[in-house]
């Protein structure tokens, strides 16, 4: 099954973009799944060749995650499907990890 959440996308590196308390009201709301390379203009300039030249760079998005009360014990998993390189993850402010390029 895929679930369609809605999210907050910019693009461009935010200081802070992973607190809890940060401010995303002015960032653009989408569905999640979604990849903001595809929505670019081609290019020859600053692209991994992999991308067949679409523009890359960095993008925060963010999603609030509810969990029931009824959930609070139990362990809950959240995958990340479709990730390009060079990710990093939090989750309420606390790093998760990163997956790198190389």
């Amino acid at each position: 099954m895929i679930l369609i959440l809605t999210g907050n996308l910019i693009l461009g590196d935010v200081d802070k973009a992973y607190a809890p308390a940060f401010n995303d009201d002015s960032w653009r709301m989408l569905d999640l799944p979604h990849d903001w390379s595809v929505e670019q203009n081609y290019t020859t300039d600053e692209t991994a060749g992999s991308t067949g030249f679409l523009p890359t760079g960095i993008g925060w998005y963010r999603k609030l995650f509810v969990i029931p009360e009824t959930s609070r014990d139990k362990k809950i998993h959240i995958e990340f499907d479709g990730i390009f390189s060079n990710s990093r993850v939090w989750i309420n402010g606390h790093f998760l990890g990163d997956r790198r390029r190389y």
